[in-house]
Parts: structure tokens; sequence; C-alpha cells
């Protein structure tokens, strides 16, 4: 299963080679658009976590965070705290939305549940098989609908999930889409950090970037944590997307809004996981 990992790894750079070499004949120079994390995760588990990969994650007023992949690939005993009480709370048929490294999915599956692993990135869900994940889909939530209509119990957006419910009407939206996804009484589960918390924690010059960013959606009248980021590795970029680390009452008045009631939630410092059920 590594083989096909290289392979996708070595098609990409050799298309961002010919891109970049391409500059000197008049061709705009920048990153090639690619699934960057998807690469750095396929990366990391080829060096066997000893190559020094990291994950490089570009916001839009120029604020990098660079963080080590090897978080994605920890052994449950290092989890937060949060990850751990999400995963407690999953049951049945589950869907781990955004599956990434396949982590979650590796932990539920050892323990007798059936899950699927489901990702827009071709490399993530090469990583997610050749780490042993069993069930896997490359697309979106509607495409898999559209391919397999068997309803789910869980719909697990760990990590940082509530993101994906990045504006009200686009979180209800898309929190709609994944009630049609599963059974009466269903579930979502999901975690995220809160901007605004990060502040307590916040050391050095980081308290002060935050605090503009929160200030910049105050002055522009956009959702406290909102922010549009990609994904960089080596000379490839994500295309911008929209994300939201929001505070805990405004994931709870979205979820409400798209019919689901939260049942139970917890904090760990600036984190926090709810489970939702669908009404």
């Amino acid at each position: 299963m590594i083989e096909p990992l290289q392979d996708l790894i070595n098609s990409l750079l050799s298309y961002a080679g010919e891109r970049l070499a391409g500059v000197s004949e008049g061709m705009q120079l920048g990153p090639v658009i690619g699934d960057a994390r998807g690469m750095a995760l396929a990366e990391f588990l080829l060096g066997g976590g000893r190559n020094g990969v990291l994950e490089i994650l570009e916001r839009d007023d120029g604020f990098l965070s660079v963080t080590d992949m090897a978080r994605y690939f920890l052994p449950i005993q290092q989890w937060r705290t949060t990850h751990v009480w999400a995963c407690d709370q999953a049951r049945g048929r589950i869907l781990d939305l955004g599956a990434g490294a396949g982590t979650h999915s590796l932990h539920l599956q050892d323990r007798g549940l059936r899950v699927t692993a489901l990702d827009t990135s071709p490399f993530s869900i090469e990583v997610c098989r050749a780490r042993g994940v069993q069930e896997t889909f490359l697309g979106t939530t509607s495409e898999l609908r559209e391919r397999s209509p068997e309803p789910f119990d869980t719909v697990m957006l760990l990590g940082s999930g509530v993101g994906f419910l990045w504006s009200r009407e686009a979180g209800k939206a898309f929190l709609e889409e994944l009630s049609n996804q599963l059974r009466p009484s269903g579930r979502v589960i999901a975690e995220e950090y809160s901007d605004v918390r990060t502040l307590d924690f916040a050391v050095g010059s980081m308290k002060p970037v935050q605090e503009r960013l929160i200030r910049s959606n105050s002055k522009c009248g956009q959702e406290i944590g909102f922010a549009k980021y990609r994904y960089r590795h080596l000379s490839i970029a994500t295309d911008w997307f929209d994300w939201i680390h929001p505070e805990i009452s405004y994931a709870l008045e979205v979820f409400e809004s798209a019919g689901f009631e939260v049942i139970d939630a917890i904090e760990e410092d600036c984190l926090y996981a709810l489970v939702a059920e669908k009404r």
C-alpha cells in the first residue's frame, strides 16, 4: 500500500517542477494548486515519522501556523481529553468526515465499530488505506449518499470540525446535508477550539495577532473566528477555503437552527466537543 503513495507524490512533484521551470518562459511564479495537506501526511507516513514533515496552514491575514504532522498519528494515550471523549460517544455505523490520517477511524474500527473514512484529499485517503482503514471514500458527503444511500448512526467532525459551519447559513445547509445521511435520532459529534479562548493561552506575539483577527472580524461584520485558509507543502498549495474557530455558543445556535439538539458537551482549555442528536 505504500508504493501507490510514493507514485502519487512523484507525480505531483513532477507537475510542480514543470510549472516552476516554466517561469523563464513567462509563466507566473507561485505555488501549484494541489493536495498539499494530504501530501504532507503521506510523506510523514512514508518517512516513518522521522523526516520532520510539518503542516503549514496559511491564513489570509498573513499568519502562518506551523506544526508537526506527528500530531495526526498519535496513539490514544497521547490524545487530548476532547478526542477521547468524542470517540467514546460514537455508536453504530460511523462516518468519519475529514478523516485525514485515519487515526480516529482506526481507533473506532479497533473497537469493533463499522467506520467509513471520508475525505476530499486523495493523499489522505491513500494514507487511511495504507494504515489499515477498511472502508474509505474519496469525495463529498453528497457524492457518498448518491453512491451508497445506507444511513449512518454517527457522523464525526473531529479535530476542527465545527469549522465547516463557517457562516450561519452555510453551517445550517451543511448540517441539513449531514442530517440526510443519518438515521432517525442519529448524532453528530463535533470538536473545535475557540479563537477567543486562545487569547487566555497565547504567549509572546501570538496574542496581538489573534486580537487583530478578532477586531477585523468585528469591524467587517463577520463571525468571530472566521478567516480564509490554505495549506502549503513545498511548492504545493490548496485552494483558499472558508473556516471558523468560534465559541461553543455559536456552534450550539447553528446546530439548533438545523434541527439538532445538543445533548452533551465538554470543554478543555480553549477546546470543546459536543454531541448533537437529530430531532
